[in-house]
């Protein structure tokens, strides 16, 4: 599996969130749960959010998914709710 994201987006990603890109996907590789993302915009690329643990920690990594890659737009902790409902 191949991973790709913005290098600035990831750096910002990183100050906001306290999650790098790189360490987010270890979702990928352990037992995680895919679910489309909501997008607003009509003929947008196809969004997901994939959650699963990074260091005993819940997280929400959204993404798209480009041919046999898969490209991280965010990676966050996984609000309350998501945690319910996902975990």
């Amino acid at each position: 599996m191949e991973f790709d994201w913005d290098e600035e987006k990831r750096r910002t990603n990183l100050i906001k969130h306290g999650i790098d890109f790189m360490t987010a996907t270890q979702i990928f590789w352990g037992r995680f749960r895919e679910v489309p993302a909501k997008t607003s915009l009509e003929g947008q690329e196809a969004r997901y959010v994939g959650f699963g643990y990074v260091n005993s920690v819940a997280v929400a990594v959204v993404y798209v998914k480009v041919g046999k890659s898969i490209r991280i737009i965010s990676a966050r902790r996984a609000s309350r709710r998501e945690r319910k409902k996902y975990y």
